[in-house]
């Protein structure tokens, strides 16, 4: 995918992120963000190839942080589980995995906020 390919994919679905998979194995690889893609066209705009920049593939590009390991959790995760990962690691968001560890979905902060105000369980609301 090309970084000008992430741009159309967040105008068009009005996603904030966008999970970047291994072609072949399916694996996640990255979880680009918005953000991440404007810090580095802020970054990219002083240059005189930023147009040849924006059509490199994300990878090449420099954005976000490829070194580290993927956070993710399992759809049979707890949402107490999920919530101490999200908070522990300072993350907004993280791909969910099904059995096959593929990615399925992403859920994020506030849909833990979310599902903590819907429960039915009183106890739910007080305790978290």
């Amino acid at each position: 995918m090309l970084i000008i390919e992430a741009c159309q994919e967040f105008c068009v679905h009005r996603v904030h992120r966008i999970i970047v998979r291994e072609p072949q194995t399916g694996d996640i690889l990255y979880l680009l963000t918005i953000k991440r893609v404007l810090q580095a066209i802020h970054k990219q705009n002083r240059s005189l190839h930023f147009a040849q920049w924006l059509s490199c593939p994300i990878k090449d590009s420099g954005v976000g942080t490829w070194d580290s390991a993927i956070h993710s959790v399992s759809v049979s995760d707890s949402l107490d589980d999920v919530a101490s990962k999200l908070l522990s690691q300072k993350l907004s968001s993280l791909p969910v995995v099904n059995a096959e560890g593929e990615t399925c979905d992403v859920v994020t902060k506030a849909d833990i906020a979310t599902a903590l105000m819907e429960s039915p369980n009183p106890q739910v609301r007080e305790n978290k």
